[in-house]
């Protein structure tokens, strides 16, 4: 099982690593973090793009992959921070995509993130069962899922084609 992790995808000529930077502590700004940074390198399968892996200094566990998820949700997140400070330095229409993932408790979410707008989907673990949903401007809906099915593969081949690394993989390709 993989460890939890976020990340936020760019292409590098689009978004420097200045505006990268920039929007990281904006964003983390009133976050109390021991030592946040980031490790970037590129997607070698996907030319273009690179990674942005997100880390607290909190940890892995509990506490830190809960911080992550609240800071990519948030409202000034990673996310929109990073393309404001882009903005100054001629990206005319940057996309920023982010991933959260655990496996241990199940959370797969994904933005796909540009100057006029957003498009958020997801699984998650929820109160009452596995969740699914899918955020844009201009609506949101959230359901729960159906009952696991062995037919369907069990709780994976039901939460696969709801999951943010799924729309990830169907928009970068």
């Amino acid at each position: 099982m993989a460890p939890p992790f976020a990340a936020l995808l760019h292409r590098p000529d689009q978004i420097s690593e200045t505006a990268l930077a920039r929007g990281f502590a904006v964003a983390l700004a009133g976050w109390d973090v021991p030592s946040p940074h980031l490790l970037v390198a590129p997607l070698p399968g996907i030319p273009g793009w690179s990674v942005a892996f997100y880390a607290s200094g909190i940890g892995l566990d509990g506490d830190g992959f809960e911080h992550a998820v609240e800071l990519f949700e948030d409202e000034l997140s990673p996310a929109v921070a990073v393309l404001d400070a882009a903005t100054p330095y001629g990206a005319d229409e940057p996309v920023l995509m982010t991933l959260v993932v655990a496996e241990d408790v199940l959370h797969d979410e994904a933005w796909r993130v540009t100057p006029s707008g957003f498009e958020r989907h997801f699984v998650r673990e929820g109160e009452d069962g596995v969740e699914r949903g899918v955020e844009t401007v201009e609506a949101s809906e959230v359901a729960l899922l159906p009952s696991t099915s062995e037919a369907l593969g069990g709780i994976e081949g039901e939460v696969r084609p709801h999951r943010g690394s799924t729309f990830l993989s169907n928009v970068l390709t």
